[in-house]
């Protein structure tokens, strides 16, 4: 593990935000690229790499400050999630009746 290089979860919704880890490695599958970072306990773990300080700031963001988390197309995305949740539609297999 490359200890020297300190990695640090950016989205705001993991619980690991604002934690700097040891970047251990890299993946790449058909869903993205994919860093794996050590643990303290000596484990490995791997997040998205736009999860991370890996990742090129978002233009958004950055023009937002801070005032704004969200950008537009992830909350239409979001719309949709909730819309196909309540219409009870098969996402992956599973039944979602709310």
């Amino acid at each position: 593990m490359d200890a020297s290089h300190g990695v640090q979860v950016t989205h705001p919704f993991h619980p690991l935000f604002g934690q700097t880890f040891p970047r251990a490695g890299d993946r790449r599958s058909r869903h993205g690229d994919y860093l794996w970072l050590g643990a303290a306990d000596g484990s490995t773990f791997s997040l998205p790499k736009h999860w991370t300080s890996e990742s090129p700031v978002d233009a958004f963001h950055q023009i937002a400050k801070g005032r704004c988390s969200f950008r537009p197309e992830d909350l239409l995305e979001l719309a949709g999630i909730v819309a196909a949740l309540k219409s009870g539609v098969h996402t992956a297999g599973v039944q979602t009746d709310v």
